[in-house]
């Protein structure tokens, strides 16, 4: 069974008072004001001729997109994904895993966002050039493209640029916010 969002979320826990952890809570509140992107993520995870209210809970489209982004954060394999999940509570916080709830395994957290299509990948990040635009973020003139050479398959540039997007929004949140 697949939703947008969890159907019970997960109790809360104290935020740890670090920069990382005040970044993820601000990437959470961006995500949150942008429920489109759950729509399309979970469009993706269960095609529209499937049910979505029968069988086993999986994770939601949210837990997903989150886990996305930590993954492009963190710049790690899926097994230091898992782990990171398993043992942190700020990172299970930001992926709305609740305390009872076990982490994803590896082979989970690779099919779910491996699920998500390239034309998917381009729409969130359209919408998140856009909402970057109507901040004051980003001015959508000017890309920076970046040619290192890299082990990762070619997919992954757009995971890449929106995690970026992501990044410059909550950078320039955050100095409005303290000014």
């Amino acid at each position: 069974m697949r939703s947008a969002h969890p159907i019970q979320p997960a109790l809360p826990l104290a935020q740890v008072p670090h920069k990382h952890a005040q970044k993820l809570a601000a990437i959470s509140k961006v995500l949150d004001a942008l429920p489109q992107l759950e729509d399309q993520v979970l469009d993706d995870l269960v095609p529209p001729q499937v049910r979505r209210d029968t069988g086993r809970d999986g994770l939601s489209a949210q837990q997903v997109l989150r886990t996305l982004v930590l993954y492009l954060m963190l710049q790690v394999d899926f097994e230091q994904l898992e782990f990171h999940l398993a043992d942190s509570p700020t990172y299970r916080a930001f992926c709305l895993l609740g305390l009872g709830q076990s982490a994803p395994k590896r082979a989970c957290l690779q099919q779910n966002i491996s699920r998500l299509r390239p034309e998917t990948l381009a729409a969130l990040q359209k919408i998140l050039v856009e909402q970057a635009i109507k901040k004051g973020v980003e001015s959508g003139h000017t890309v920076r493209i970046d040619t290192t050479p890299g082990s990762r398959p070619t997919g992954t540039y757009a995971h890449t640029v929106a995690g970026t997007v992501i990044a410059r929004t909550v950078a320039v949140s955050r100095a409005a916010s303290t000014a």
